[in-house]
C-alpha cells in the first residue's frame, strides 16, 4: 500500500499528523513524560519499517495505538531491568559487600567520557579505541563526541534503534574494561 516514495511521504506525513496522539497514548500507558518522546519516535520509526503490515489505511489510528502499546511494553521491560540492577546494588552496599565501580556507575556516558579524556591526556586515544569494530567507533563517535541522539543515529543509517542501543552500551563496557586494563598497565590508576 505504501511502497512507493509517494506514498510513503503520505504516510510519513499521516504519521507525523498523529505523534500528539501517540504520545498521550504512551503517557496514558504509564511511559515517563521525559521519555515519551523517545518512544514515539520508535513507533514512528516501526509504523514506516513494517508499513506492508498496514492493509487499509483507515485503520491507520488503531494500528499506531497497537505499536505504540508495544513500544510501551518494550519501554516497562528495560525500566525494570534498570530498577532491578539499582535494587541490587543498594542490597548490596547495605550488605557490606564491595561493589565493583566499573559494573555499576548509572551514567555510562559519563564514565566513558572520563576515560576518554584521561586518554586524550595520556595520548592513548588509539590504545583505547583500537578494540572497537567500525561500526562501535562510528556510533561511539557520531553519539559521545558528535551529539548525536542515538534515535537520530538510527534514522540517519537505517539502523533498528535497539541495534543502536545495544551496541552502544557494549561499546561503552568495551571501552571502560579497556581502559581500566591500558590505565592500570600504565600505572594511571
Amino acid at each position: 500500500m505504501y511502497k512507493d516514495c509517494e506514498h510513503l511521504e503520505l504516510l510519513k506525513r499521516r504519521i507525523y499528523d498523529e505523534y500528539q496522539t501517540i504520545i498521550k497514548r504512551l503517557v496514558t500507558k504509564g511511559v515517563d513524560i521525559d521519555d515519551a518522546p523517545d518512544v514515539a519516535s520508535q513507533v514512528t520509526i516501526t509504523a514506516v519499517n513494517k508499513r506492508d503490515q498496514l492493509r487499509d489505511s483507515n485503520k491507520l489510528v488503531p494500528w499506531l495505538m497497537k505499536i505504540a502499546d508495544n513500544e510501551a511494553n518494550a519501554y516497562f521491560k528495560a525500566q525494570t531491568k534498570l530498577w532491578e540492577r539499582e535494587i541490587s546494588i543498594i542490597a548490596d552496599m547495605e550488605a557490606g559487600e564491595e561493589i565493583d565501580v566499573y559494573e555499576t556507575i548509572a551514567d555510562e556516558d559519563a564514565l566513558v567520557e572520563e576515560i576518554v579524556m584521561t586518554a586524550i591526556k595520556n595520548q592513548m586515544v588509539w590504545d583505547l579505541t583500537s578494540c572497537l569494530n567500525k561500526k562501535e567507533y562510528m556510533i561511539f563517535k557520531l553519539h559521545n563526541v558528535e551529539g548525536y541522539k542515538l534515535l537520530e543515529i538510527s534514522e540517519k543509517y537505517n539502523i533498528n534503534y535497539d541495534t543502536v542501543r545495544s551496541i552502544h552500551s557494549r561499546t561503552c563496557k568495551k571501552l571502560k574494561r579497556r581502559g581500566e586494563k591500558l590505565f592500570r598497565k600504565e600505572g594511571i590508576i
